[in-house]
């Protein structure tokens, strides 16, 4: 099992999938970006995507959503 990703990674997968909306385009995009790291597999781009859709953040833990 791989390294976990970084805060910043996880951001990065977030903001490919919301753009490209492709496991497969986000991987190749993340090994452009991160150079030298492998690229989180397909099941870890639907999870970190899911949490942030679902709480609206990548960060661990449960986001708490504040309405003004």
């Amino acid at each position: 099992m791989g390294d976990r990703l970084t805060l910043e990674q996880r951001r990065v997968v977030a903001s490919f999938m919301e753009v490209y909306g492709s496991p497969t385009v986000v991987r190749q995009k993340f090994a452009e970006r991160f150079a030298g790291r492998d690229p989180p597999s397909r099941l870890t781009i639907y999870r970190v995507y899911a949490t942030f859709v679902k709480t609206g953040s990548v960060a661990d833990g449960e986001q708490v959503e504040t309405v003004l």
